[in-house]
């Protein structure tokens, strides 16, 4: 990163939601990102600000981003990382915003969501080291209601890739920017 010297990084991709109110589809614009451990980087308030005005008008939330090294597929898994001002959970922002800070680079971390707070992703998300795609099928042969979850997956993350896709279009200005290091 330091080689490279980017005025900004930016993490984003898809995350599930901690908190209730959100729904497949809305982004979370993170105010600080918290590993396993509590440690926590505040993002930088310059940037997360231009970023949010960049973003008016969307369906988006101000709030934590829990990372964590391991898929939280279940309700429970969820619940458990679930606080106050924690919004959603993924599992790359904060090593990113680590990087990035320990390099005396600005960030910003951005997260759509795909699955809601009170939903459960299929077992086989736990592993991607061998690809989705045959344990997707094994999971959809498996029976009408897997095959039914996976659709119901797959709408999802279309309306988190459609947001974010959206998202990212708003920022492309000021990612661009020069003064960006504010």
């Amino acid at each position: 990163m330091v080689d490279e010297q980017p005025r900004l990084v930016v993490s984003c991709g898809f995350s599930g939601a901690l908190d209730p109110a959100l729904a497949p589809g809305d982004l979370v614009l993170a105010t600080a990102v918290r590993d396993e451990t509590g440690d926590e980087l505040a993002a930088p308030p310059l940037i997360r600000q231009r970023a949010a005005e960049a973003l008016g008008g969307l369906r988006y939330f101000e709030g934590e981003l829990v990372c964590t090294t391991a898929v939280a597929a279940t309700e429970v898994e969820k619940l458990a990382l679930a606080r106050p001002g924690a919004l959603a959970v993924d599992m790359e922002s904060y090593p990113v915003a680590r990087a990035a800070a320990a390099a005396g680079i600005p960030w910003l971390a951005i997260r759509a969501i795909v699955d809601p707070l009170r939903s459960s992703l299929p077992a086989f998300t736990r592993d991607p080291a061998g690809g989705y795609v045959g344990p997707a099928m094994k999971y959809a042969l498996s029976g009408p209601r897997a095959a039914a979850d996976l659709v119901r997956l797959a709408t999802r993350a279309r309306a988190a890739a459609a947001a974010l896709e959206v998202a990212l279009h708003r920022l492309r200005p000021m990612l661009g920017a020069t003064e960006a290091r504010a």
